[in-house]
């Protein structure tokens, strides 16, 4: 999964930054792209919503591949489908499922 999300970064989304970690993951294994990292907070979007969260990197442990979400209660709903940001419409364009 890592390697299709960061080929589609590599070649839809030239004029973004790209995370250097793409994937989160919570308790129940529910996927999440992580569309930025600002440092002490990353900004996601769930495989199947559209619904972007942001959650403090305290909430979050590394993994080799992917950020593992400690807190799910700790997700802050940041934006809802009818207004988004480059970022959050490239994910909604070539990564989420259709």
């Amino acid at each position: 999964m890592d390697k299709k999300v960061s080929q589609i970064w590599d070649t839809k989304g030239k004029d973004l930054v790209k995370p250097k970690v793409l994937l989160a993951k919570d308790i129940n294994e529910g996927e999440y792209f992580v569309i930025e990292d600002k440092g002490t907070i990353v900004f996601m979007v769930f495989k199947n919503s559209n619904i972007t969260f942001c959650i403090p990197k305290v909430y979050l442990k590394k993994e080799i591949y992917y950020y593992y979400i400690l807190d799910n209660s700790k997700l802050i709903t940041t934006s809802c489908p009818g207004k988004k940001n480059k970022y959050e419409i490239f994910v909604q364009k070539f990564l989420l499922p259709k």
